[in-house]
């Protein structure tokens, strides 16, 4: 007898570690590993991490979850990972360097090369973002430049999701519309790639991925990753989406105007609107949902988590070793707000929105006593106040500058821009402290500072189950409660 296919299996490479998770047809998490990584930093504003070590760390993940469940019962596989890297593969899908990941700004001569053929203005206008050190077009013009035998050698330049499709399917070359969206190559508009720009850069247009849409299943599971980790050939593989889009749509973000705020290793408030959001100083950014019809506005800080992570080792750790989460937590609780007058600038890889200069560096203040509690209390406050400025940009629009206020509450929003409805709060950096840390008091409490919010439910697996794989649900067999809606994203109400 044939066994039921009701589960889904998620692949989520982030910053630090790939999670493998598998999911019910209800969209709950049923069981959940996690393996890390690392990121090099060979010169200052380089960021790199190897494709290959990230492909083992998946299937090793995906292993150990395959020994707690049956592989027969997997209906479908989707992926999703960090934006704005950039992959160089051959015909056969080798990599031939390493990821330049999200936060690398070595790019700041091919930004002024870009910038050199179309105007700041109308580049913003073209593809819904700034010309900006982060994105992946100017990293292939640094390919370009620096290493033109890779260049010469490259059949396409990926994200690294789509290189993981590519290895599990065999099928190089494809990304969906929320990844090609932060190459900054897409026009946001007609929803393709912009050739003219590319043409002008002298990029062949042809090694830019076909872009499906997030639920796009015609890759299948192939036997040599079948002998790698034991899924059955012939599974469903979705191209999934970037980590931006996936955890939109887990956060519980469906309908255009509801926003949220997540706190990872970088952070970002972003707005799911049915069309592109341009603002005229350029400080927030676009790019198209997985289902190329949806767009979210964000505005982001490069160091969320990552920043909280640098003091648990640098500031507080010993002996090269991170101290421990818990006790530090304890240590930040005894300190009032204000950390007696410490203060932390969480800007540690430069900064995005609402200044966006790569050449932004972290600074620490200290009045030399009590150090060690005040810093780590200072270090969430850095980055909550970052969010802040982020989300008052997002809304305010270009009339005045940021007041001293609009670290607690946001009531001018970007003109254009409905009130969200809901704000939610997922992310690794939200999860630390359990719901009772200072960050997570912060946005418990009501946006006019009068009385807490309702209490948060327990937060979903990071990124929950990516919008594109809830059309999957068509691959699963007929399941009694296959079509109750996905629920678990931490949600509080704005008030107007």
């Amino acid at each position: 007898m044939e066994m039921e296919k009701n589960l889904i299996l998620t692949c989520d490479t982030g910053t630090t570690g790939c999670k493998c998770t598998i999911f019910n047809p209800k969209g709950e998490a049923l069981f959940s590993v996690r393996r890390g990584y690392s990121t090099q930093y060979p010169h200052p504003n380089w960021a790199e991490q190897d494709p290959d070590v990230i492909l083992a760390a998946m299937y090793d993940g995906i292993r150990e979850l395959l020994t707690q469940f049956n592989p027969q019962r997997i209906a479908c596989v989707g992926l999703s990972g960090t934006m704005n890297g950039c992959i160089p593969v051959d015909e056969s899908g080798k990599a031939l360097y390493p990821n330049i990941i999200h936060s690398d700004s070595r790019t700041e001569a091919q930004v002024a090369e870009i910038l050199n053929l179309i105007s700041f203005e109308d580049f913003y206008r073209l593809t819904g973002n700034r010309a900006d050190t982060h994105y992946t077009l100017p990293k292939i013009l640094w390919l370009k430049e620096n290493q033109p035998d890779v260049y010469r050698r490259a059949r396409w330049f990926l994200n690294i999701k789509d290189y993981l499709y590519g290895c599990m399917t065999g099928r190089f070359g494809y990304t969906d519309y929320s990844d090609a969206s932060l190459t900054i190559a897409l026009d946001i508009n007609k929803r393709e790639w912009a050739t003219d720009l590319l043409k002008e850069l002298k990029v062949d247009a042809a090694t830019m991925p076909t872009i499906l849409k997030g639920h796009d299943v015609r890759g299948k599971i192939t036997r040599e990753v079948y002998r790698q980790t034991g899924l059955i050939p012939g599974t469903p593989v979705a191209i999934g989406g970037g980590d931006g889009a996936c955890t939109t749509r887990g956060s519980g973000v469906s309908e255009p105007g509801s926003a949220y705020c997540y706190i990872g290793s970088s952070a970002w408030v972003a707005q799911l609107l049915d069309h592109p959001l341009l603002d005229p100083k350029a400080r927030i950014f676009n790019w198209l949902d997985m289902n190329g019809e949806d767009y979210h506005v964000c505005g982001t800080v490069q160091c969320g988590a990552a920043a909280f992570d640098w003091c648990l080792k640098n500031l507080l750790g010993s002996g090269g070793q991170s101290a421990d989460i818990s006790i530090v937590e304890n240590m930040a609780r005894q300190i009032a707000p204000g950390a007696e007058g410490v203060l932390f600038l969480p800007t540690l890889m430069g900064w995005r929105t609402p200044y966006w200069d790569p050449n932004t560096r972290g600074c620490l203040m200290l009045r030399g006593h009590r150090l060690r509690a005040e810093r780590l209390r200072r270090g969430h406050g850095g980055v909550r106040r970052a969010g802040a400025l982020a989300d008052a940009h997002r809304r305010r629009g270009p009339q005045r500058p940021v007041a001293r206020h609009d670290r607690l509450h946001f009531r001018h929003h970007h003109p254009g821009a409905p009130h969200p409805r809901r704000d939610h709060l997922p992310g690794r950096g939200h999860r630390r402290g359990r719901g009772r840390g200072p960050v997570q008091q912060l946005h418990r409490r009501r946006r006019d500072g009068h009385g807490p919010l309702h209490p948060p439910r327990q937060p979903p697996v990071a990124g929950g189950l990516p919008q594109g794989l809830r059309h999957l649900r068509r691959h699963l067999q007929p399941h009694p409660s296959a079509e109750q809606p996905h629920r678990g994203a931490v949600t509080a109400a704005i008030p107007r």
